[in-house]
């Protein structure tokens, strides 16, 4: 090989500067004919060559040839053991690192042990860092503020933070790497707090924060619940000349979105004096974390037009926002670029597309794309079962969970957590306990949303004392606790307990939400519960929770179950223009509590007020109901005509049954005729109608007519015919009908049919007839004994009428 532009001395030099030249061209191929050349020409003998070989081969990552050179050194210097350790460190092997340092026959200096606490971080030993460490002070080696840093590193990335404070503390010169280390420290184990707080130490110990100790400190405002920092951090930088710096700004932009000031983002993005794709994307996941996914895209199109391809990080930002909107077209258009791009294979690509479908709805798509993932990991399985969950495929879910520990995952706490929430949904607590005993051999963390599934499990299944001990056992509680907890109580009607966790929710400072309003009126509506019902619609005040539509009409609800109408009216006249749904229960309550004329007159303001839909005309006309009120029965249903929902059967059906308890047949009669389907409901309606007026000839037509269209009569109305035969004295018709109950429809008649025989029976002096089909009614009728108690005084049989009577005084 000839070195070109190179000048030499000796053989020496020109060994060494042909390892210079490989080393610039970082070239593997050319690295091993250089080998070859020194093996061939005998210079492998120099001492340091393979030293420089090791440095060489590791540069060119090649950490195999590093490794066979190492082997063929008979007698390694300190130097050649520090280069194949950090060789192994460098190349991403630092179990062989550690291997190697153990193996040492020369004892390590500053850089072998600062290798050495590398290859522990990378291998997450705590163990080899720490006898690292011992080796230190066994040797008496001085700890200067370089080698510190690196043991204040080493400690605070493996999470033991009291020992990196000891050895920050035992140097004697710290600088801002060092300081750097320790922040760094307690920002990664989750203490932001303590970050910001020894900022202002390290200000008294006279060092000013670089461009790395600025952007750990925005992210430990991202990470806290302090913004003000982060604004006063944004004002030191524009003082010290750092805003401008991409990677500065880029963090200024998340630590912004982060506490959900998008305007001052928006400003740092759009002051920036060059916007590369970092910045873009950067912005662009500002907008998804705070949820506003058509920003996001805007961005995005932004982005194109400037020029600029996304990355990987750009589509894996763009089609979380596509999962989280439910929008499968533009996530089939991210999906396509993202094949272009050629990273559709890229495992977290696959994962978040496997998510993105599976939010969508499109479980299929997403099972797709998860069957086709080679390496599945964690989070595919996660993806995956959590889509299922979603979507409402429990036993599918928990299928797939057996088949993910099958294949040797071991499933993370967001798998559990959805596992979880599918036992809840299917009510299966066995399997659910098996769950949580499984999160309890593997020891995980509490975090709060697996405590939340275990409690909404248990709670689901109703099982509220291990619901309450998980609860009791939770040390920080959100909205989703309490809501899981009250919905239950709330629905076994405990609303005092419902009430205590109100009221320990402000002791912790967690405000109560619409829902947990929502359901605790419920059963506050539900127990009669008055006073307390009136509490909570004092807390909703408190709290300044808006009285939206829904939340008002279940305050409504609970004064009107209550029987509290002037409470519940007061409710609704706070309302500025009410919609049809409060109407509507405003009227249904003075209805249900035989307040009819007041519920007319409401339906009459009502109607010029605004416009009912389906539920609510139906509601109405239940409203106008009852004679006396046929003039406004007439105009409700030129309402209903005048909306069009006049055809829908649910409808025709109930304007039908409305005119025939008003008494109106003649109206019922003709909407009848115009009817172009006679369905059984329709019949059913004329024939109570006929019934209510005794008018039997009419009766018996509709019954044939129903007999011709193959319509079989029900309980119900049976009930209605035997009662018209009562009262028109029909007594052959009575019995003909009570027959062809078990006869010809296969009904067994219930104790309104024989109350109703049995008034007819008594009342036309058949009194040892109704006496006899008394002793075969399925249970006694008070109803039935009165009636033949009256007919046994009426026709003189005091001594009968006695027997009847003596089981109730003696």
């Amino acid at each position: 090989m000839r070195l070109i532009g190179v000048e030499t001395t000796s053989l020496r030099e020109r060994v060494f500067a042909l390892l210079q030249v490989c080393s610039e061209k970082k070239d593997l191929g050319a690295s091993r004919d250089a080998y070859a050349l020194i093996i061939k020409g005998g210079f492998d003998s120099i001492k340091v060559v393979g030293d420089h070989l090791i440095r060489l081969f590791a540069l060119v990552s090649s950490l195999e040839d590093a490794l066979y050179i190492f082997s063929q050194i008979h007698e390694p210097s300190l130097y050649t053991w520090n280069s194949i350790i950090s060789a192994s460190v460098q190349n991403g092997n630092p179990q062989q690192a550690l291997s190697i340092y153990y193996s040492m026959s020369t004892p390590p200096d500053k850089i072998t042990i600062s290798s050495v606490l590398r290859a522990s971080i990378a291998a997450q030993d705590i163990e080899a860092g720490k006898n690292a460490h011992n080796q230190v002070v066994v040797q008496g080696i001085s700890l200067d503020f370089v080698f510190g840093s690196t043991l204040v590193d080493f400690y605070s990335k493996l999470g033991t933070l009291d020992e990196a404070w000891t050895v920050f503390n035992a140097l004697m010169y710290r600088d801002v790497v060092t300081w750097g280390a320790m922040l760094s420290g307690f920002l990664q184990h989750g203490q932001p707090e303590k970050c910001l707080m020894y900022l202002e130490f390290m200000r008294q110990e006279g060092i000013q924060p670089n461009k790395v100790i600025f952007i750990l400190i925005l992210q430990a405002v991202n990470n806290g619940r302090v913004p003000v920092h982060g604004m006063a951090i944004h004002a030191e930088l524009c003082t010290v000349g750092l805003e401008k710096d991409l990677a500065i700004e880029s963090a200024l932009i998340e630590m912004y979105s982060k506490h959900g000031f998008l305007e001052e983002a928006e400003i740092v993005f759009k002051s920036a004096d060059s916007l590369d794709l970092v910045l873009w994307t950067t912005f662009i996941g500002t907008y998804v974390h705070c949820q506003k996914h058509q920003l996001a895209f805007k961005v995005y199109e932004e982005m194109l037009v400037k020029g600029l391809f996304p990355d990987k990080v750009t589509f894996l930002f763009l089609l979380q926002a596509c999962g989280n909107e439910g929008n499968v077209l533009r996530g089939l258009e991210i999906h396509e670029k993202v094949t272009l791009s050629g990273l559709d294979k890229d495992l977290s690509i696959e994962n978040t597309l496997t998510c993105m479908y599976a939010k969508c709805g499109y479980l299929d798509q997403a099972c797709r794309i998860f069957d086709q993932i080679l390496f599945r990991d964690e989070i595919s399985w996660a993806a995956i079962i959590a889509g299922h969950v979603d979507f409402g495929h429990y036993h599918r879910a928990i299928e797939l969970y057996i088949i993910m520990h099958m294949e040797g995952f071991c499933p993370t706490t967001s798998v559990l957590a959805s596992i979880l929430n599918a036992c809840a949904h299917l009510a299966i607590v066995d399997e659910g306990r098996l769950i949580h005993d499984l999160i309890t051999k593997l020891n995980f963390p509490n975090e709060l949303y697996v405590e939340n599934s275990l409690l909404f499990m248990y709670a689901r299944c109703n099982k509220l004392l291990d619901a309450q001990y998980i609860f009791v056992k939770m040390s920080t509680k959100d909205i989703v606790t309490y809501t899981s907890l009250i919905s239950a109580f709330a629905d076994n009607g405990w609303v005092h307990d419902v009430l205590n966790l109100l009221n320990l929710m402000q002791v912790e400072g967690v405000d109560p939400d619409e829902g947990i309003f929502i359901c605790s009126l419920v059963a506050c509506a539900n127990a009669r519960a008055f006073q307390e019902g009136n509490w909570i619609h004092y807390l909703i005040f408190f709290h300044k929770v808006d009285l939206t539509s829904q939340l008002a009409c279940t305050v409504m609800q609970m004064y009107m179950d209550c029987g509290m109408l002037q409470d519940a009216q007061a409710v609704f006249n706070l309302i500025a223009g009410p919609d049809v749904v409060l109407w509507s229960v405003l009227i249904s309550g003075y209805n249900k509590h035989g307040k009819v004329s007041v519920a007319v007159d409401l339906v009459e303001e009502m109607l010029t007020k605004v416009e009912p839909d389906q539920i609510a005309y139906l509601s109405l006309l239940q409203v106008c109901c009852g004679v006396g009120f046929i003039k406004q029965a007439r105009l409700l249903h030129s309402q209903i005509v005048e909306s069009g929902l006049n055809y829908m059967p649910s409808v025709h059906s109930t304007i039908l049954d409305m005119y025939t308890k008003c008494g109106s047949m003649e109206d019922a009669h003709r909407l009848f005729i115009r009817a172009k389907e006679k369905d059984l409901v329709s019949w059913g309606c004329m024939l109570a109608g006929y019934a209510m007026m005794g008018d039997m000839r009419l009766v018996n037509e509709c019954l044939e007519n129903m007999e011709r269209d193959g319509l079989k009569l029900t309980r119900t109305r049976f009930t209605s015919i035997l009662h018209a035969c009562s009262h028109a004295g029909a007594l052959t018709d009575a019995w003909h009908h009570f027959q062809c109950m078990g006869d010809g429809f296969d009904l067994v008649p219930s104790m309104d049919h024989y109350d109703g025989i049995l008034d007819l029976l008594s009342r036309v002096g058949h009194v040892k007839h109704a006496c006899d089909l008394l002793q075969t009614a399925p249970v006694p009728s008070n109803f039935g004994e009165t009636s033949l108690f009256a007919s046994y005084r009426t026709y003189g049989d005091e001594e009968s009428s006695l027997s009847l009577i003596t089981p109730y005084i003696s």
